[in-house]
């Protein structure tokens, strides 16, 4: 993902809720116990900001509420600065793309959770306003918008760098 090679790129903590169902059912889209996925990856979350360390949390947050609901939790736990990432790419090219990741071994995503977020996404795409320190938007031919973005911003600079 996108946002692994952030982290990788950055000597980052990545915390997903993906992973932790990898790890604890070997699949990424298992989600019957997601209460007990997310305490995990909450925790994690506190963890890394206990021992300074700067994090990508790689999760859809599809909704307004859901974006509200982490901002908030993130910086009750200390969480200094909130960067977004969000995907702006039609419907189509999004089921295309999922397809083609299972031929290469890729995790596939059900279509009708890539149809339901992406309609959540599209009647509430994310805004600064919501709390993020810094925002972009990635379209569908990989152009990415600055909508927010603050000197030293991870996100912009790991871009500026792809860039060149």
């Amino acid at each position: 993902s996108v946002m692994k090679k952030i982290a990788e790129w950055g000597s980052l903590e990545y915390v997903a809720p993906d992973e932790v169902r990898l790890e604890k059912w070997g699949r990424e889209n298992d989600h019957s116990d997601d209460k007990a996925v997310w305490e995990v990856a909450r925790s994690r979350v506190v963890d890394a900001v206990k021992k300074s360390k700067n994090i990508v949390f790689d999760s859809t947050f599809s909704t307004m509420r859901r974006r509200a609901h982490f901002i908030k939790f993130a910086h009750t736990n200390g969480v200094a600065a909130i960067e977004g990432l969000y995907f702006d790419i039609p419907l189509e090219l999004v089921l295309e793309r999922n397809l083609e990741r299972g031929t290469t071994g890729g995790k596939v995503v059900s279509s009708d959770y890539i149809r339901e977020a992406h309609t959540e996404l599209q009647n509430s795409p994310p805004r600064a306003e919501e709390g993020f320190d810094a925002l972009l938007k990635i379209d569908g031919n990989n152009n990415v918008t600055v909508i927010k973005s603050p000197p030293g911003s991870i996100l912009s600079t790991y871009f500026a760098q792809m860039k060149t």
